[in-house]
């Protein structure tokens, strides 16, 4: 080789960058379902039937691939918890629409953010369908669509990407909400953990390319409940708000940008960490009001994954391995006793009063409670469920499923555990502490916790905080020995990580739902249709000020047909030399639509950073289900100095 050929290598070498160890595609979906006349999901009390939209929800997929063409999805969604019923579906589906890639549950993870400001009916199980009375297709229908699509668009985009992590902690940004049973925790723990909520803040950062970063991972555990039960408009809550944040900061520069928030070991963890301001037991924010608690929290999160990216963070570099399991979870022997079929406590009915109380009240337990319901609930028959006065055998009736999904995946030095309940605070730290110690002798740095992933359980307590039978506890529905049975099935799972995921041995019950409904389909009244595109009630202002906010209301149609044919509804628009441009739609955290009656109000909250301008407010409605036609009313302009 002549020594011009040889400096041409060299400098080819030089200037040529590295290829990344991974391939990564990411794609975001709108997975909203009706927005009017369905029941939310979330609190132990009947919820309010839906009568409107605040935020769209999303579904958020990342599909990692390593250079022996090992893939994962990890896909974020903004509802409640995964179902099973939901997980089965988006396989099946991306196993028919992308054969030959090899897809099963071991490769695909499915995460929730737990906003309680979203549709309900989307289980195999009517324990988790009795606000909506049984599954609304739609809704299932739209989530699983939405998660498909997300899934494939990931798929489709997929590029050489640089992925980095990294590990901080998020102090003060959630309260326990459960301090008594927390408390009956090993003070080792507790001051291991640093505070009485778990301030650990895992976060994957994505680069493309160009060096740009191009979206982030991250797990954070608080409950998406700011926004409060008496709340009727469809939202993502302080996670949506997060998301949106973030997305909005760093999508200037970054076109495309994705920021998916992800949930962990936030069963007993408040967001309302202002505490009882009231005087009636209920905690709130400081701000006092669902919209305002759910932008102090969300801003807590965003903030510090903005500040995370000001640093580049650890490389990922390795494979990626993947383990599965359905599990019975009602049959696992632990320190020589076995786990129970699900069942329900009493305590359950009551809620959590700091975060929405049901009925009755927390902490009935075998050993202090009184009366017919605790008797029969204590019986020797119940004996395995310990000091829980059993209200409902639930698993033995299929209102709750006892075969569930356990999931642990590796991409290089960090590995996630995959969960399908609600773990505590210190039970989620057992377990992630149990498996960082396992896995490290497979170069396994860190154990990412995701909560709500891939099916739903209720919650996981420690035995300690599970005999005070306080919500959490009630909750844990196979019994004191629920966390170590976990802990059990995690050990095994993770020996031998580097070979292939074993055969399955269960199958999860998915049996059809017991009651299968509609969503509300009906049009507005006749006399109110012949008024479609007039306004009922105009903004009222031709000057408004920033932190303000302005609304009208227009003669509309069930706002359902627009949102489920997936149809832009609302409008903020902007005057410019060449006329009316769109400047907001629904999807902005700061629009919101109501609808009763035939009339459909819509507002926008104008944000400190609005541009001077002229503006105007519209609504867009469907004639009729399918929206093959629509209409559009706007309001009278306004100006922003």
């Amino acid at each position: 080789m002549t020594l011009r050929r040889v400096s041409f290598f060299i400098i080819l070498l030089v200037s040529t960058p590295a290829l990344s160890d991974w391939v990564v595609g990411q794609a975001k979906v709108d997975v909203t379902g009706p927005v009017f006349g369905s029941a939310t999901l979330g609190y132990a009390v009947p919820t309010p039937i839906g009568s409107g939209l605040q935020q769209k929800l999303y579904a958020r997929a990342f599909l990692f691939e390593d250079d022996e063409a090992n893939r994962v999805f990890l896909i974020h969604v903004d509802i409640c918890f995964v179902t099973m019923a939901l997980k089965e579906r988006v396989v099946k589906n991306l196993q028919s629409l992308l054969p030959g890639v090899g897809i099963n549950h071991a490769n695909v993870m499915i995460m929730a953010s737990h906003t309680h400001s979203g549709s309900s009916g989307f289980s195999n199980h009517f324990y988790y369908n009795a606000p909506s009375k049984g599954m609304v297709i739609e809704n299932f229908s739209a989530l699983q669509k939405g998660i498909t699509e997300s899934a494939l668009k990931a798929y489709s985009n997929r590029e050489q990407t640089d992925v980095t992590w990294q590990r901080s902690k998020l102090f003060g940004g959630a309260k326990n909400r459960s301090i008594l049973p927390f408390l009956q925790n090993p003070e080792k723990e507790r001051l291991a953990i640093g505070q009485d909520t778990d301030p650990t803040f895992d976060q994957l950062q994505f680069y493309g390319p160009d060096e740009k970063i191009k979206g982030v991972f991250n797990w954070f555990a608080v409950h998406a409940t700011s926004i409060k039960k008496s709340n009727s408009l469809i939202s993502g809550d302080n996670k949506g708000y997060a998301q949106y944040r973030l997305e909005q900061e760093l999508g200037l520069d970054n076109p495309g940008f994705i920021a998916a928030f992800a949930n962990a070991n936030g069963g007993d963890a408040s967001p309302n960490i202002a505490g009882d301001l009231d005087g009636n037991g209920s905690w709130e924010c400081a701000a006092n009001e669902n919209k305002a608690c759910a932008e102090e929290l969300g801003f807590m999160q965003a903030k510090k994954a903005n500040e995370l990216t000001q640093r580049r963070g650890e490389k990922l570099a390795g494979k990626i391995h993947v383990r599965h399991q359905f599990v019975n979870m009602s049959g696992v022997l632990v320190d020589g006793v076995s786990t129970c079929p699900a069942a329900v406590g009493v305590s359950m009915l009551a809620g959590t009063i700091e975060d929405g109380q049901g009925v009755g009240k927390e902490g009935v337990n075998c050993s202090t409670g009184t009366g017919p319901v605790v008797q029969r609930g204590c019986e020797p028959r119940f004996a395995c469920h310990g000091e829980k006065p059993v209200v409902m055998e639930s698993g033995n009736i299929g209102w709750h499923p006892n075969i569930l999904p356990v999931q642990l995946v590796k991409i290089g030095q960090i590995a996630i555990v995959a969960v399908p309940a609600e773990f505590t605070t210190v039970a989620g730290y057992r377990l992630r502490t149990q498996l960082e110690a396992s896995l490290s002798r497979y170069g396994v740095k860190a154990v990412i916790f995701a909560g709500y992933a891939n099916g739903y359980s209720s919650y996981v307590a420690t035995e300690e905080e599970y005999a005070l039978q306080h919500y959490e506890g009630a909750s844990t529905l196979f019994g004191p020995k629920t966390l170590k049975a976990y802990q059990k099935i995690f050990a095994d799972i993770s020996r031998d990580f580097t070979r292939p995921n074993p055969e399955e041995t269960q199958r999860p019950e998915l049996s059809s739902p017991n009651r299968v409904v509609g969503a509300n389909l009906i049009s507005a009244p006749r006399r109110m249709q012949r008024r479609f595109g007039l306004i009922a009630s105009d903004v009222g202002v031709s000057l408004a000020k920033r932190g303000s906010a302005v609304q009208f209301k227009a003669y509309a149609n069930n706002p359902n047909f627009s949102v489920l044919a997936r149809r832009k509804i609302m409008l903020v628009e902007f005057f410019t030399s060449s006329g009316w441009k769109t400047y907001l739609d629904g999807a902005d955290w700061n629009t919101s639509l109501s609808y009763k009656r035939g009339r459909a109000t819509i507002k926008w909250d104008i944000p400190m950073n609005a541009h001077s301008g002229v503006y105007r407010l519209a609504y867009i409605g469907c004639l009729q289900s399918g929206c093959s036609k629509e209409f559009k009313t706007s309001s009278s302009s306004f100006s922003i100095p």
